[in-house]
């Protein structure tokens, strides 16, 4: 072919001085990898993203308290303060006994800081707290970093794992890499003065009064300071005490010159653990646990390699009789995954070097190629700006991109060598190449940006826990579009000149041959046939859509709004009725032990557990009770967690292992609720969850029964949960009018018996890392015992004596278990669980909103419902990608419409964004996932990067028509003749990129899996309507809108 000459005009600008300047192109390919790697070491790694919640906890402890009396005295009065503050989205109240925990769901536009400064001032300036409340414990709501978790364990007391826990956090702290250790559920030490009601009636003394005797005592006081000539001089008057002997001869009462009456002539004196139902086992052995957790930068490997070897250590010089183990390593879990995905990364480039390799000559594929590292390492430039880490979810934003960002480069290659084919040398064909397709490249790129953008505004939990997706893309994008402007045409414009063409390699040649053969026998008559009948074609289309949206509309294909994580721990969290005795919390955990070995021997192999953890009396941290993760304290709370093996050692997944061990439990009549979780990730609560409220609670605890019961008749709901309990048996107590009779009040008489059953505190201690209470209260064998309360005497103000049963009348009655309150109302919260494997938790709602819930609310009138838990979330979720995805279709019609200088021709590209939806729910429907909210993420997605092959078909139609005046019809088929094979090779770069992900057997990718589906089976499907539809839905519009008209748009300078 003769060679040509450029116009010298064509040759100049930025474009151009890049392409020629191969040092700068160079220079500029070496920042982007090699400032990216140092920064990616600099970058935090964790197995999912952290982030900052929306929440605000608000604790206060009100010891000895009924759930009543903590809504009133504390709730009541809080909720009041709070409600004029505008950034408050909604706030969950839960009263318990003895304790209030309020959580303040901030929302999304506030600014956290400071609304937790202006909740403490709103708390701080409420002057009706009882006086008996702890200081309230107000902060905002952190995820937890743990890494790992160390387990003391054996056949000792608390006292001695208590202490041996204190002695391994203080060694693990001593290592610099190291910063955080909790002994987790610590039994609080107390020093506990316990004074008999005859000693008490003997010396006409209360109990009060000797809690304030101790504390004039037992304590330092300062006494200012001398200003001495040699210095200054601290005086401090008193006698610190801190250990129990040091309290015996504490004087309590003088009488003259006789012998004053010490403490310890009245009271036993004994250090003990506060007096609470708290117990702890690890494989049925007397246990404490240390939680080890991440701070800042530190990564989940160093952490537990140190705590691994450190148990090693400890196991050598611990009595036989105690061990120590490691549980709960979360970097295990960050290893298997993180080597999941580069596996899968790795698989998904192989793919795409190899079809670039079969079409592309050698050197091309290379550049080509060489552009996605470039793009991934040069994204650690701008990824600290946007907060992302090393984890799950932003590895697999690296993968989505895997196959995308090549588009433009193999669009820019492929325009190069055309006109080096045309007969220009290599420099002037890298400038004509690149500054032919800069436009439409740009502008491809802001589409892919823009389809993303809306997922940076997705509310809630599960908003935060994917922002890292849209976050790592857009940076990947940004550096592709650099290297592919500025660096690829460098590296194409110079080299050895001594070359073939594009088809220099037998392979290639045959490949192309066999692929031009297609185009010119196959593919061409069928276009032909689908330009002729235009109308029929694009009629076509609009059924595949219909049908297809049919499927959806009709529940032919179920949405599930998150799909679940597998995980290596199962966590039981389980209710009893309140006030159950311990042993009886302890019967059930033996149970639950039998029925896990049952489940175990059925297992091949049988050895896939590596620890049981069982806790009674706290929840575990970590969710599943209530709306800040606390269901009170007591004997009535029994959690558990089973560690599996990882799962290429055991061949049934967590939730199968899970499933098969509540199935084997058989009923349990006295739990009130029972939970089993094998998930991890991100989470709205139960799948069902509805909140009801009114103003009668009588008639609220009907309407929740009712509806708990309703829930049973549909097939795969599980653990119903209707929000009501009776509680504890709950005696009251009024002053007697004899009582009266010597002034004694109600809170007088109040305070007497709390002193006497809870305790007169009398001070505090600081010991090393520990505070410690001196309580006065009643022996424990009086406090427990109902009819040694005959033996109780109160004193009245003047010191005369009256029995208890004399200065009060006696009611009995029930207490609530707990009081629940949404948004300043009392609410019970009816909650379920769904097998999805037989029902699907939108239906069962759509169901009851149908029929049950207003017939419902005509049979209790004032009754309201609310969604919660993960129905509440994904409307949330939903409503703002329908708004996100509305602003993206303006955004994309914008974009394009400002270079096409047209209305209509913009319309023809993004038609083909609802046939990439097609194309993601067919992959579903094949695969068999059911759609999600993570489905939903990269059908977003995928209408910014489907939409590109269109824009590049009619930038080379349009060219064509204004250069050499060919008709509509001409043009497009000589355009898609032209952009085939690129159209071709960048679709199928992008399915082949994130085909690793989508066939991913394993149950810890799951999760992420539909995204890939959407985006690789939707691109895949849009491409045949691309080459299809598209140029007859061109032709048509071509008909009313001529497109002859535009020849002075920006589209002629593409």
């Amino acid at each position: 072919m003769a060679s040509k000459q450029a116009n010298p005009e064509d040759l100049k600008g930025p474009l151009a001085f890049m392409a020629r300047n191969s040092v700068t192109a160079n220079l500029l390919m070496l920042l982007f990898l090699v400032g990216g790697l140092i920064l990616s070491f600099q970058v935090k790694q964790e197995v999912f993203p952290e982030f900052e919640l929306d929440f605000v906890s608000i604790n206060i402890s009100y010891p000895g308290a009924s759930p009543e009396e903590v809504e009133e005295g504390i709730i009541l009065a809080i909720e009041e303060e709070l409600s004029s503050m505008e950034e408050i989205k909604h706030t969950y109240s839960s009263a318990y006994e003895g304790f209030a925990s309020i959580t303040v769901e901030l929302a999304s536009s506030a600014n956290n800081a400071k609304s937790l400064q202006d909740i403490k001032s709103k708390v701080d300036r409420v002057q009706s707290f009882p006086q008996d409340i702890e200081t309230p414990n107000i902060s905002l709501i952190q995820p937890r970093k743990e890494v790992i978790s160390l387990m003391l364990y054996g056949d000792a007391n608390d006292k001695t794992l208590t202490f041996l826990a204190e002695n391994v956090r203080n060694e693990l702290l001593a290592y610099p890499e190291i910063t955080f250790v909790n002994i987790a559920q610590k039994k609080e030490k107390e020093l506990q003065v316990s004074v008999s009601s005859q000693n008490l009636r003997n010396y006409k003394i209360s109990l009060n009064e000797i809690a304030k005797a101790i504390s004039r005592e037992a304590k330092d006081t300062p006494s200012g300071t001398i200003k001495a000539p040699s210095g200054e001089i601290l005086l401090k008057t008193g006698e610190k005490k801190s250990l129990a002997n040091e309290f015996y001869n504490i004087p309590i009462l003088h009488s003259g010159n006789s012998t004053p009456l010490y403490l310890k002539d009245i009271a036993n004196i004994e250090e003990q653990f506060e007096d609470n139902d708290l117990y702890t086992q690890f494989n049925n052995k007397n246990a404490v646990r240390l939680d080890i957790s991440r701070v800042g930068k530190q990564t989940p490997i160093e952490i537990a390699d140190i705590v691994k070897a450190h148990v090693e250590k400890l196991n050598q010089t611990l009595p036989a009789h105690i061990r120590a183990d490691t549980f709960n390593d979360s970097s295990q879990v960050f290893a298997d995954r993180i080597e999941l995905l580069v596996r899968n990364a790795f698989v998904g480039l192989t793919l795409v070097l190899l079809l670039l390799g079969l079409f592309l000559d050698l050197r091309l594929a290379f550049w080509v190629t060489l552009g996605i590292p470039i793009a991934i390492i040069g994204s650690y430039l701008f990824l600290p700006f946007t907060g992302a880490s090393i984890n799950m979810i932003s590895l697999f934003a690296f993968i989505i991109t895997l196959g995308i960002v090549v588009d433009d480069a193999v669009v820019v290659g492929e325009a190069i060598y055309q006109k080096r084919e045309e007969g220009y040398n290599r420099i002037e064909a890298a400038i004509l190449g690149i500054k032919e397709m800069c436009m439409p490249i740009v502008f491809a790129v802001l589409t892919n940006i823009v389809a993303f953008l809306p997922l940076f505004f997705v509310p809630g939990i599960t908003g935060k826990f994917f922002l890292q997706i849209p976050a790592v893309v857009v940076s990947v994008f940004i550096v592709s579009l650099i290297e592919s402007l500025f660096i690829l045409p460098a590296h194409l414009a110079h080299g050895k000149k001594k070359e073939k063409g594009p088809l220099s390699f037998s392979l290639r040649e045959k490949t192309n041959k066999v692929l031009q053969k297609f185009i010119q026998n196959t593919y061409l008559p069928v276009l032909k046939f689908c330009i002729r009948y235009k109308y029929f074609t694009f009629a076509s289309g609009l059924a595949s859509l219909v049908i297809t949206f049919f499927f959806v509309l009709f529940g032919l294909i179920s949405f599930t709004y998150l799909p679940k994580i597998d995980a290596d721990i199962i966590a039981v969290k389980t209710t009893l009725p309140v006030g159950i005795p311990i042993e009886k919390t302890k019967e059930l955990a033996r149970k639950l032990q039998d029925s896990l070995e049952i489940v175990l021997n059925n297992q091949e192999p049988k050895d896939i557990i590596k620890g049981v953890y069982t806790q009674i009396g706290k929840p575990i941290p970590g969710g599943g009770h209530g709306p800040s993760g606390f269901e009170g304290r007591g004997s009535h709370i029994l959690d558990m967690q089973v560690l599996l093996k990882a799962s290429n050692e055991r061949n049934i997944s967590g939730i199968e292992f899970a499933k098969q061990w509540r199935e084997s439990l058989g009923p349990l009549p006295n739990v009130k609720n029972i939970l089993f979780d094998a998930t991890i990730g991100t989470s709205g609560g139960a799948a069902l969850a509805i909140n009801l409220s009114h103003y009668n609670t009588k008639e609220l605890e009907k309407a929740a029964l009712e509806l708990s019961e309703h829930l049973n008749i549909f097939e795969g709901v599980y653990d119903i949960d209707s929000g009501v309990s009776k509680g504890k048996p709950q005696i009251s107590f009024t002053p007697s009018d004899e009582a009266k009779s010597l002034s004694i009040s109600s809170s007088y008489l109040g305070k007497q018996l709390r002193d006497s059953f809870y305790g007169a505190e009398a001070l505090r201690l600081q010991r090393q890392r520990d505070e410690i209470k001196v309580m006065v209260r009643l022996p424990k064998e009086e406090r427990n015992n109902l009819m040694a309360i005959q033996d109780i005497a109160i004193f009245s103000p003047s010191k005369a004596e009256i029995p208890l049963l004399d200065a009060v009348e006696i009611q009995n009655q029930r207490a609530y278990e707990s009081i629940k309150r949404v948004d300043n109302k009392r609410t019970m919260q009816v909650s379920a669980d769904v097998d999805e494997q037989k029902n699907n938790s939108n239906f069962i709602m759509q169901s009851l909103y149908k029929d049950f819930l207003p017939n419902l609310k005509e049979k209790y009138p004032g009754i309201n419902f609310s969604l919660e838990g993960q129905q509440r979330e994904q409307k949330e979720s939903i409503d703002a990608l329908k708004v996100g995805f509305a602003l993206t279709l303006f955004l994309l019609f914008s974009l394009l419409a400002i270079p096409f200088n047209s209305y209509s021709q913009p319309l023809v590209v993004l038609a083909s964004i609802p046939f990439g939806i097609v194309g993601a729910i067919i992959g579903h429907i094949i695969l068999g996932y059911s759609l999600s909210i993570i489905s939903l993420f990269g059908i977003i997605a995928l209408s910014g990067v489907v939409i590109n092959d269109s824009l590049v078909l009619l930038v080379t139609c349009n060219r064509l028509r204004q250069a050499e005046g060919l008709s509509g019809e001409e043009a497009m088929i000589r355009a898609v003749q032209m952009r085939f094979r690129p159209i071709i090779l960048t679709s199928l770069t992008t399915f082949l990129g994130l085909a690793p992900m989508i066939f991913e057997s394993s149950m810890q990718a799951r999760f992420l899996i539909p995204m890939a589906i959407s985006i690789g089976f939707g691109i895949l499907f849009a491409t045949f309507i691309i080459l299809l539809i598209v140029p007859s839905l061109y032709l048509i519009l071509d008909r009313f809108f001529p497109f002859t008209q535009t020849d002075k748009s920006l589209a002629s300078k593409f």
